[in-house]
């Protein structure tokens, strides 16, 4: 009989078992004993493992002894009822077991052909999370639009500005002949626009703007795209722009109201100096819930301003867009419908396991003439005859796809909407409790929360609410993270962890207010 270094299906069974029984009761019933930040030192887990690989193979109980001896103590528990940092990364039990099969199945959907099931159940369930979350329709696959699911919301305003340019380049390159003709009939008004008297401001702007426009329509497109978010957008977006310009010398970012949402007004006037200079805006993004304080973007207002300018229109709602699920909430879609494109994260409030993000696109032809290519190893039958079928590799940066639409699957079908709009609602209801307790406390609110996400400090200075922050962290009970706001040195404590409850939330606050009390005497 040949030899096989791998599991036996009898030893992948009993091991199986071992692993759902340790994650049963030594992880998900042991949850709140975890330090919630790991309290480790750097290189300390690292000083536990060998320096070199095995020669021989070693014993599955060997394996897990170490993962549970070493590896664990080492991990920040994202799963923790006590964390209340950043955004989650929420999973759930059902969609551990759909890992587990995705994992078994491993199915590789880069085309239609290559697994129906990952590409038509992805389909369906992009479809279905339109309808759940109460979008247009025409973000649905089955009304000519589509969804598709990412690895991140990163990685989704990254194929939607792949998109925008590619868009904004074919125009550009149509009006490229006009502009010739242009050239060679406004030069004689130009010369003699040289001569008119300097006082005469009307016609000296007419100049510059039509000088501007012939010597920019002489550089590549590519120089000429100008994209827009606000001060407060996320991060990935500046990243997604360098990663595609080469730098952000035209990546132009808009100042933020007293809620910290974008200045449409500063943002309409911005555009407009672009078009003066020459310049191709192309890309927006909004954001619906930004990452340091919950602020939302006036959608309907931008979305107005890039109607008008042709400028591709992103809406980032990737934590807030689950909200919508309850109807109540469906205020965070407002504007939504002149969006080009939507993404929202079913790995953060929605427990759908990292990685798991949904793009919807308006028209998903704009991404995929951008991004398909077809060598002959990748020809076949079902795509070329035109049976109406998605490779979705068309629709992301790498070739090869996970079969994430399993986990969004069951976890629909076990929670339904009821168990959605319930978790989703109960985190509200606990951030409006905290929210009271905080302002008949010492401390202040920053800006008033909108959804889940509570902005706080306590009116001493940054050194006293950054040693607080550090404080209790340290403690491992419980985790928050900061930010900074109009130059402040802010805590931040968001509420939307799977397995938060009231007492959670109660024991935090209580431990936040003892450490200040704490530090005070220090700082007296």
């Amino acid at each position: 009989m040949e030899k096989s270094y791998h599991l036996t299906p009898e030893a992948f069974r009993y091991w199986g078992h071992q692993v759902i029984d340790w994650i049963a009761s030594e992880y998900y019933e042991k949850l709140e004993e975890f330090p919630v930040l790991a309290q480790v030192k750097p290189g300390e887990i690292r000083s536990h493992l060998p320096d070199t690989p095995p020669i021989e193979g070693e014993s599955v109980d060997a394996i897990l002894k170490d993962f549970a001896d070493i590896i664990v103590p080492g991990l920040t528990q994202w799963q923790s009822p006590n964390w209340f940092a950043y955004y989650p990364s929420n999973s759930s039990p059902i969609t551990v077991i759909a890992e587990l099969l995705i994992a078994a199945v491993n199915n590789q959907g880069m085309l239609w052909q290559t697994s129906p099931s990952c590409t038509e159940l992805e389909t369906l369930m992009t479809d279905w999370f339109v309808q759940a979350l109460g979008l247009p329709d025409h973000f649905q696959h089955k009304q000519g639009g589509g969804g598709v699911l990412q690895d991140s919301a990163s990685s989704g305003c990254l194929c939607a500005m792949i998109a925008a340019r590619k868009q904004a380049l074919d125009r550009e390159q149509e009006e490229q002949s006009w502009f010739s003709s242009v050239d060679k009939s406004v030069q004689p008004q130009l010369n003699e626009f040289s001569q008119l008297d300097k006082s005469r401001n009307i016609l000296t702007k007419i100049k510059m703007v039509v000088k501007h426009l012939l010597e920019n329509q002489q550089k590549p497109g590519l120089q000429r795209l100008s994209a827009y978010i606000s001060s407060e957008t996320h991060a990935s977006v500046i990243k997604n722009f360098r990663i595609l310009f080469g730098g952000t010398q035209n990546l132009r970012i808009i100042p933020v109201d007293e809620q910290f949402g974008m200045r449409s007004d500063l943002l309409e006037k911005q555009i407009c100096d672009d078009r003066g200079r020459g310049l191709i805006p192309f890309f927006c993004c909004a954001t619906v819930g930004t990452t340091s304080s919950g602020a939302i973007d006036p959608v309907a207002e931008i979305g107005r301003i890039c109607e008008a300018n042709s400028v591709w229109l992103h809406v980032d709602a990737a934590h807030y867009g689950t909200a919508a699920i309850c109807p109540e909430y469906r205020f965070v879609n407002d504007g939504v419908e002149k969006a080009e494109s939507y993404s929202v994260n079913a790995h953060k409030w929605f427990p759908g396991n990292f990685d798991c993000s949904f793009l919807f696109l308006r028209n998903p032809s704009a991404l995929i003439d951008a991004l398909s290519i077809t060598p002959e190893y990748l020809r076949n039958r079902p795509s070329e005859l035109g049976f109406g079928v998605v490779d979705y590799r068309d629709w992301q940066i790498p070739l090869g796809r996970r079969f994430r639409s399993l986990k969004v699957w069951f976890a629909m079908r076990q929670l339904g909407l009821e168990g959605l709009r319930y978790h989703i609602e109960r985190h509200i209801e606990l951030t409006k409790k905290l929210e009271q307790l905080i302002r008949h406390s010492d401390f202040e609110l920053v800006v008033p929360p909108i959804l889940n996400l509570l902005c706080f400090r306590y009116p001493k200075g940054d050194e006293f609410n950054q040693l607080l922050l550090e404080s209790v962290n340290q403690t491992g009970k419980l985790f928050l993270s900061h930010t900074k706001l109009n130059g402040r040195f802010v805590m931040r404590f968001c509420i939307s962890q799977t397995y938060t409850q009231e007492r959670h939330v109660e024991q935090a606050w209580n431990l936040v207010q003892g450490k200040a009390r704490e530090l005070l005497k220090q700082f007296s």
